[in-house]
């Protein structure tokens, strides 16, 4: 019964898009989405349950997702801490190889620095050519605070400084580094007197290291060392060096903006 009412319902539907036009048709509609509220219709009731089942299902589906975001940040949040103990932990006890040589993540494989990102794979796994491996955190239009913890030999003793990274670019000729230029921003207050300098930095970043090297920008020959630990890409670790020996006699923290 219930079928045959729906085969008169679909022919009646058929008849008035042909004959009705459209404001016929429209008042046709409005009477069928009369009736289908009406209590006449026969398959109301089962509609409301129907309407009452997708209610509850998109509820269920709520409930899901919400749980799949509470999962995602909480796996997020492990993710980071694991980043920092690994992070805390090579700072710690190295990378188990030579000044200037690369670690190919297994533990015990070593290679030259001009070897890492030079579109060679020189790790068994290619680990040296990866993505994350060759990612330079410094790139073109990159703004970088620096805060000073010690500072033992700078004139100025400034408090904190803005580096920006004006532009960012593989060399022709050696692919194992970035070409680097940077202006510096430096601004101290001691004893009264406020102090405000401008400098244009010239470097590298080695991916093999994962080290920013500026030269000296003044008669000093005070360099700046920035360390990125491959973990956090908007963190990182600097110094000021003196020239001849490599001395570190400041440090400064360096987040990004």
């Amino acid at each position: 019964m219930r079928r045959l009412a729906l085969v008169l319902a679909l022919l009646a539907l058929s008849a008035a898009q042909r004959s009705c036009g459209p404001e016929g048709l429209q008042k046709f509609y409005a009477k069928i989405r009369e009736f289908a509220e009406s209590d006449d219709n026969p398959f109301k009731d089962e509609v409301d349950e129907q309407d009452q089942a997708i209610s509850r299902l998109e509820s269920r589906i709520g409930i899901i997702f919400a749980e799949a975001d509470k999962a995602v940040n909480q796996a997020e949040k492990y993710a980071q801490v694991l980043d920092n103990l690994e992070a805390q932990v090579e700072g710690i006890e190295g990378t188990g190889c030579e000044v200037g040589e690369f670690n190919c993540g297994d533990g015990f494989t070593c290679i030259d620095k001009v070897l890492v990102c030079d579109k060679h794979n020189d790790c068994k796994d290619g680990y040296d050519e990866s993505e994350g491996v060759c990612f330079n955190p410094f790139e073109t239009d990159s703004v970088w605070i620096g805060t000073f913890i010690t500072d033992s030999c700078t004139t100025r003793q400034p408090q904190n400084m803005k580096l920006t990274i004006t532009d960012a670019h593989p060399q022709d000729y050696l692919h194992s580094d970035v070409s680097v230029t940077a202006a510096i921003y430096l601004e101290a207050s001691n004893f009264g007197e406020h102090v405000e300098a401008n400098f244009r930095l010239h470097g590298d970043y080695y991916f093999g290291t994962r080290q920013m090297v500026f030269q000296p920008p003044e008669d000093d020959r005070l360099g700046i060392i920035i360390q990125y630990d491959g973990h956090h890409s908007r963190d990182a670790t600097g110094w000021v060096v003196r020239e001849s020996s490599l001395e570190k006699c400041a440090e400064i923290i360096f987040h990004r903006q």
